[in-house]
């Protein structure tokens, strides 16, 4: 049941990235070197978690609609008992339609558990926040 809600939330995610609304940014607070990178026209998805042993996630898109996903990134994960971020930065022009996150590879991983995920492109998109985490089986 927690893993139809994860797959909600990505589907309400990827209905707010499709509509590709212009807006201008908060110019009150200075960006950071890796915001000013991310706002130069780039999708960024950051996934906070706490995954406990060393893992392979990554990230898939496609601009098309479809559900064919043959593009995607992939991110190095030190295990850890704290929580971390793991930072997607898609290619520079990438609009992508449809995503997909696959949390890992390592079959002896434990429970992933996912405190947030943000979306944005030039600007804060969505930002899911759970006071209860989602975990992963």
């Amino acid at each position: 049941m927690k893993l139809k809600k994860l797959f909600l939330l990505l589907f309400i995610a990827t209905a707010a990235i499709s509509c590709k609304e212009d807006a201008k940014p908060n110019d009150s607070i200075a960006p950071t070197q890796e915001e000013t990178i991310a706002s130069t026209k780039v999708f960024k998805v950051t996934l906070n978690t706490i995954t406990k042993k060393n893992d392979d996630f990554c990230l898939l898109y496609t601009e098309d609609g479809s559900l064919d996903f043959k593009e995607g990134i992939w991110k190095e994960v030190k295990g850890s008992e704290s929580e971390q971020s793991i930072v997607f930065i898609l290619p520079e022009k990438v609009q992508p339609s449809q995503l997909r996150l696959d949390l890992g590879k390592n079959i002896e991983q434990e429970d992933i558990v996912i405190k947030s995920i943000k979306f944005e492109f030039e600007v804060v998109l969505l930002f899911l926040h759970t006071d209860k985490p989602l975990k992963h089986i």
